[in-house]
């Protein structure tokens, strides 16, 4: 787990307003909800920074984001899902 928290620190600390601009802010979440280098506080902040709209589409745009990490090999299906999955019913604390 070292290894992971050392690869995705960087990232976590460059997360700023270009970042959140360019769209990459879910798959940051999901990275970091995923490599338990996240708290709480960090998820849901970094959650309204995303999308401010609301939590369906702040939802909808996660969903996006389990494609781009599939697509792009970082993650199954299965596993993004199972992530997402937690994130809404225990980090996020939102009932959809």
């Amino acid at each position: 787990m070292a290894v992971v928290s050392r690869a995705i620190e960087p990232v976590r600390d460059a997360t700023g307003p270009a970042q959140r601009e360019s769209g990459g802010m879910g798959a940051l979440v999901l990275l970091r909800l995923s490599a338990g280098v996240a708290t709480r506080a960090d998820l849901q902040r970094d959650l309204k920074a995303y999308q401010p709209g609301g939590a369906a589409q702040a939802k909808a745009a996660l969903e996006r984001e389990i494609e781009r990490l599939v697509v792009a090999g970082l993650a199954s299906r299965h596993a993004a899902r199972i992530s997402l999955d937690r994130f809404w019913r225990t980090e996020a604390g939102i009932a959809l």
